[in-house]
């Protein structure tokens, strides 16, 4: 049986990647594919979107697309925060006619987390109640070219705790904007390949951060995702927790 849980309101999370047209981040990743960015704050002021953005790729890609924003007339506000030799981090004012982001904001309480651009793409998670987020889903779909990739109801209070005999919720949910930060840099320098072809250190400088506050967010969010995965496995192959403990048996000497 099923444990019980408390009456809290039950959300709705969608993960979905989007495409429309007159989009510079979009038209950035499109020309220069091997640069990732990803937008960890944004916000209105005005009749401008501001966002904070991390362009995680080779450095010369990262200033030929910071020349072109420049240039830009949909940009009314460039600045470099900092430069890295993996990546920069960019504080950008632009257009809000070139944007989605206020059609998301008008269907609150919609909670959206850090957007992704690759390939011409850009990929977002929402979550808010089921009608909001239903209603954003039709109307960005009326908009632009939409694609869902998953769609799961949110548990409650403690996310980082799932139900006794259920599978943990998704990995990723849950992390702070550094967090992602952090393990995309890691993923896409190929921090995480054998032999590693980048340093924490390194990863750390391109992100404008010290050594430290780097594998902080980064350990944090391996060990919440590693716990995660390891919970749904059990979850689904409970053998499996008998299995590694008759293997610990055996590895111990008589």
């Amino acid at each position: 049986m099923r444990p019980l849980r408390s009456a809290w309101p039950v959300l709705k999370e969608v993960r979905f990647e989007y495409r429309h047209d007159s989009c510079w981040l979009q038209d950035t990743t499109q020309r220069h594919p091997g640069l990732t960015l990803v937008a960890t704050s944004i916000y209105l002021s005005g009749d401008d979107v501001v966002l904070l953005v991390t362009v995680h790729g080779d450095e010369a890609a990262v200033a030929q697309a910071a020349a072109e924003w420049e240039a830009d007339p949909r940009l009314h506000r460039v600045q470099r925060l900092h430069a890295g030799a993996r990546g920069s981090r960019f504080h950008i004012a632009y257009a809000r006619q070139d944007s989605i982001y206020p059609r998301i904001i008008e269907h609150t309480p919609v909670s959206l987390g850090a957007i992704r651009f690759s390939g011409g793409r850009e990929y977002y998670q929402v979550l808010g109640a089921p009608a909001d987020v239903s209603a954003l889903m039709r109307d960005l779909g009326a908009r632009g070219e939409l694609r869902v990739l998953s769609v799961r109801e949110a548990s409650v209070p403690d996310a980082s705790e799932p139900a006794v005999g259920e599978p943990a919720q998704d990995a990723w949910s849950g992390l702070t904007d550094k967090q992602v930060e952090a393990l995309v840099a890691a993923h896409r320098a190929g921090y995480y390949d054998w032999p590693r072809r980048c340093s924490a250190t390194q990863l750390a400088k391109g992100l404008g951060l010290s050594s430290s506050a780097f594998l902080d967010h980064l350990r944090t969010a391996e060990a919440r995702i590693i716990d995660r995965q390891v919970q749904a496995l059990l979850a689904r192959e409970p053998e499996r927790r008998s299995a590694g403990a008759a293997a610990r048996g055996r590895s111990t000497p008589p």
